[in-house]
């Protein structure tokens, strides 16, 4: 089977920061927050828009084809550029009720991994996290849709995610965000992608906007101007939590 790089990451926990980093690495390109279930941004869109993998006149007959063969012809297309095609899935949608819409029901499983498999691909995983009290606050602050997000569901949420994931390779946010250098190396080894431009991905990060999420880096203090990668986020140390989320972040490799 072919192997394709998948980034596993819920919503806040620093999916956005990777794909940037990843955005600006000469030898990648990303999809950004796409799903079996539902995508943040369309896939057609971003192989048009910001990877170059599609034109225009190809868009019609290619809504037609299934989620796994719509990444297969991409695949294809990025290896004729000498490119990698990376997935960063929207894991979100399968395990939250409520991040894509009220009409879409959370499966509970990794679907992503199954689809790749019809198209022959074998994943290759990693897991970007960050603590779950962090989590939960950052969703109910950035998410106007999910502002009277409960305590318990939100827990509930992130347990079934944290055991989905918990045999693959996992990256704190916290520690890339104190140790840039050293965790970025370890992602880069993961994807078997060359590191000998890692001060460039570091110091270019910011300018790579073709990708979903929060790409203006806002701060505390709600400035766009941040050209660098922030540190940890302690704050979340003292929020309320919940039995399940202390189980999540135990599973998730924190103490």
């Amino acid at each position: 089977m072919i192997e394709i790089p998948v980034i596993y990451s819920f919503a806040r926990s620093g999916g956005t920061l990777v794909n940037q980093l990843l955005g600006v690495h000469p030898d990648c390109l990303v999809l950004s927050e796409i799903n079996p279930a539902a995508s943040y941004k369309p896939i057609f869109e971003q192989a048009v828009e910001w990877l170059g993998l599609l034109e225009e006149k190809e868009v019609d007959g290619f809504s037609f084809l299934p989620y796994h063969e719509k990444i297969k012809f991409l695949y294809d297309r990025a290896m004729v550029q000498k490119k990698n095609l990376v997935v960063r899935d929207w894991v979100t949608v399968n395990f939250l009720h409520g991040s894509a819409g009220k009409d879409i029901m959370p499966s509970g499983h990794l679907e992503q991994d199954l689809y790749l498999k019809r198209a022959g691909f074998q994943s290759v995983p990693l897991v970007i996290t960050r603590k779950g009290e962090a989590v939960f606050k950052s969703i109910k602050s950035n998410f106007i849709e999910l502002a009277e997000l409960e305590m318990i569901d939100f827990a509930k949420s992130y347990l079934a995610y944290a055991r989905a994931v918990s045999t693959f390779p996992i990256i704190h946010l916290e520690d890339l965000r104190s140790q840039p250098d050293t965790v970025l190396i370890k992602i880069l080894n993961r994807f078997n992608l060359r590191s000998d431009v890692i001060d460039s991905l570091i110091q270019s990060f910011f300018t790579f906007k073709n990708c979903t999420g929060n790409v203006s880096l806002k701060g505390d203090n709600n400035s766009a101007s941040a050209q660098k990668i922030l540190p940890p986020d302690l704050a979340s140390a003292s929020l309320p939590t919940h039995p399940a989320l202390i189980e999540a972040n135990g599973i998730l490799g924190y103490e």
